[in-house]
């Protein structure tokens, strides 16, 4: 699993992963975007993005390490969105039932499976982050 920062200069700031995200990575996983996320400028609480495009693997755990992810931004204050994933993210995610209140149960999928709507576009999370 590779971790990098895709873009500095959006708003929200996008937190990219690429490779497997499993049991190997469960824990890795959101250290790594709790380290990002408090040490990126400007307050804890601006909002951020995932970017899971290039995820070429996920199970269930890699799934809990996502949620962790999302738990976390939520209690700063700022949230996070998913801005694209790969279709094994988007398969594992139509597959399983995800908590209430999930940001990563509100996008939408085309019939080719992509990801489509305001939480997935990037551009729309900036406009939506400033307003």
């Amino acid at each position: 699993m590779d971790l990098f920062l895709r873009s500095t200069n959006s708003d929200p700031d996008i937190f990219a992963v690429r490779g497997e995200v499993d049991l190997a990575t469960l824990h890795s996983l959101p250290r790594s975007f709790r380290t990002w996320l408090r040490g990126r400028p400007g307050p804890p609480s601006r909002p951020a993005a995932l970017d899971l495009e290039q995820v070429t693997f996920v199970d269930c755990a890699g799934l809990r390490g996502l949620l962790a992810i999302e738990r976390h931004a939520e209690q700063l204050g700022g949230g996070v969105t998913l801005a694209a994933t790969s279709p094994e993210v988007t398969r594992l995610l139509d597959l399983v039932a995800l908590p209430a209140g999930s940001t990563f149960r509100t996008r939408q999928t085309t019939k080719d499976g992509a990801l489509t709507g305001p939480r997935t576009d990037a551009s729309a999370l900036s406009r939506a982050a400033r307003t």
